[in-house]
C-alpha cells in the first residue's frame, strides 16, 4: 500500500533520502530488495521509513531525536547483533524478531512485531537486577507514523483508566 502512495528511495547502506509529502505528512521512504545491513550507530532526526524485501541485520545502537522516527518494516527476519544494546523506533518482521542469544543487556524504546516469532534470546548474567530485555512502549511513535502507513479512516482516542 506504500508504495501506491509513494515512490521510496534505494537504500544505499545509510538513511540519506529524499523527503516525500504525501497528504500533507513529510517522511523519507526507502527500499532494498535484498537483506540490509545496518553497521554504523544511528541517530534519527527525520521521520524514515525503510521497506526491506528481505532480512534485516541491525549490528550498532539506534536513536531517535526528538521529530524523527524510523520505521523497519522488514520481508524476512530481523536479527540484533551483540553490540547493540539500545534501540529506538517500530520494526516489523514478517518472520522473526532475534534479539541474539547475548549477555549484554538490551532497551528499546519503541514497538517490535515478528508475525512469525518474537525471540528474546538475550542473558544478562552480569547483574541479575538489571533484565536482559526491557521493551519501553512509546505511543508518540504510533501517533508520529506517516499517512502512508495506515487507513486513512484510523481514529485514535484515549480512554480513561
Amino acid at each position: 500500500r506504500v508504495t501506491n502512495r509513494v515512490t521510496p528511495d534505494p537504500y544505499s547502506g545509510d538513511f540519506t533520502c529524499t523527503e516525500k509529502t504525501v497528504n500533507g505528512d513529510t517522511a523519507c521512504y526507502l527500499y532494498s530488495t535484498g537483506a540490509v545491513t545496518i553497521n554504523t550507530p544511528q541517530t534519527i532526526s527525520k521521520k524514515i521509513v525503510l521497506l526491506v524485501d528481505g532480512d534485516v541485520n541491525i549490528n550498532q545502537n539506534i536513536s531517535i531525536n526528538p521529530g524523527g522516527l524510523l520505521v523497519v518494516l522488514s520481508g524476512g527476519n530481523i536479527t540484533l547483533a551483540e553490540t547493540v544494546s539500545a534501540l529506538q523506533g517500530v520494526y516489523l518482521a514478517q518472520g522473526t524478531f532475534n534479539t541474539g542469544i547475548y549477555d549484554t543487556a538490551l532497551t528499546v524504546n519503541g514497538t517490535v512485531v515478528g508475525l512469525g516469532n518474537v525471540n528474546l534470546q538475550r542473558t544478562y548474567n552480569t547483574n541479575p537486577g538489571i533484565p536482559a530485555e526491557k521493551f519501553i512502549f512509546s505511543p508518540e511513535y504510533f501517533s508520529a507514523l506517516p499517512t502512508t502507513l495506515y487507513e486513512q479512516s484510523r481514529q485514535w482516542q484515549e480512554f480513561a483508566p
